[in-house]
């Protein structure tokens, strides 16, 4: 007994395929419409035998081209899921009805020719309803899927009629050919070990595809482990570069701190003599000052005095007679000084207090300079 499929498994198998690469195209998705359509119509179950007519159906009904090639790449996908026998059955059927067509030519072209006739005269009066009612509903520009639906429902009875006329028909040519299932037999062994020599020969080209790409993996794995080894290297450089580099501005501002520190400290050397060069100065200033000070205190008290006894001299003559006899003085050389003081220490305490002054103004000079 055949396999037969349901509709899930039918539809799942076939977005499968179309959808392998990720995308649909416009011929696949049309192709899947219709497809659908006829499947919504047939009544019964799916056999292997039925689901391709189907199919075939539906890609009568397109619109858009589809080619032998991914016509038959459609069947295949959904038919994988049938068992080997059942397709083997499905080939060999097509095979019969081959082989019993030839040998009952003229049966067969009479039979063909009648039903060609009626489908001919059906089909014309049928185009023409067809035509006549496209041509009302483009006119009303919004019926056209429902002609489109209507025209597959068509087909899809014009196709169940001729299959049920072409099955009526090979019953009758397989009953009447009883003797000749010996040679269908072997057209079927053949045909089976075609199959399998196929089968084998496709798995062998899938072995050999897998080989290469194992080949291209490992070649591909070992170019990235190439490409992670260059860049861990990479990385390994760029982190010592980045070390390197930290490690020359970590001594660089070490230095450059070393540097502000023997600065500052010049500095604070530099500042330190300053000052106590300035405390100097300071200092002989004040006492310069305070010995110009003393010195003119002195000559102050020298003069006061000088001025007092200049006075009671000048006093002592004028109360003298002008007659009396003065006695000779004695000379400068032998005069004794007053108050013990002779006029050479006068010269020098001048010359002591003009010397303090020079000190001071000196010291007044190099004061003014340091600061």
């Amino acid at each position: 007994m055949s396999t037969s499929l349901n509709l899930t498994e039918i539809l799942s198998s076939l977005q499968d395929y179309m959808t392998a690469d990720g995308s649909i195209s416009t011929e696949q998705r049309s192709f899947y419409t219709s497809f659908r359509t006829q499947l919504d119509a047939h009544p019964g179950t799916f056999l292997p035998r039925d689901i391709q007519g189907l199919m075939e159906a539906a890609r009568e009904e397109m619109f858009e081209e589809v080619s032998d090639e991914e016509f038959e790449a459609y069947i295949d996908a959904v038919l994988s899921k049938v068992g080997q026998k059942d397709l083997l059955e499905i080939k060999l059927s097509a095979d019969d009805i081959a082989a019993l067509a030839q040998e009952k030519k003229e049966a067969k072209e009479k039979a063909s020719a009648e039903i060609q006739q009626q489908k001919t005269r059906e089909t014309e009066a049928e185009k023409s309803r067809m035509e006549a009612e496209k041509a009302s509903i483009i006119a009303q520009g919004d019926a056209v899927e429902q002609l489109r639906k209507e025209e597959h429902e068509n087909a899809l009875a014009e196709i169940n009629a001729a299959r049920i006329a072409t099955e009526e028909e090979i019953a009758r040519i397989k009953a009447e050919t009883k003797s000749q299932l010996q040679a269908a037999e072997e057209a079927r062994q053949i045909a089976e070990q075609e199959q399998i020599a196929r089968i084998n020969a496709e798995a062998e080209l899938q072995l050999q595809a897998a080989e290469e790409a194992r080949q291209i993996a490992e070649q591909d794995q070992a170019r990235q482990q190439a490409e992670l080894e260059l860049q861990e290297a990479k990385d390994q450089a760029e982190s010592e570069l980045q070390e390197a580099r930290n490690q020359a501005e970590l001594e660089i501002q070490e230095a450059k701190d070393q540097a502000e520190s023997e600065l500052q400290e010049a500095r604070n050397q530099a500042d330190s003599e300053l000052q106590e060069a300035k405390n100097q100065a300071e200092s002989e200033l004040n006492a310069a000052k305070e010995a110009a000070a003393a010195a003119q205190e002195d000559l102050a008290r020298q003069q006061l005095e000088a001025s007092n006894i200049s006075q009671v001299i000048e006093e002592e003559i004028s109360e003298e007679p002008v007659q009396k006899e003065l006695p000779d003085l004695p000379s400068l050389q032998d005069q004794t000084p007053i108050h013990g003081e002779t006029p050479s220490s006068l010269n020098n305490q001048f010359i002591l207090i003009a010397a303090l002054v020079g000190v001071a103004i000196t010291a007044t000079f190099v004061f003014v300079f340091v600061i």
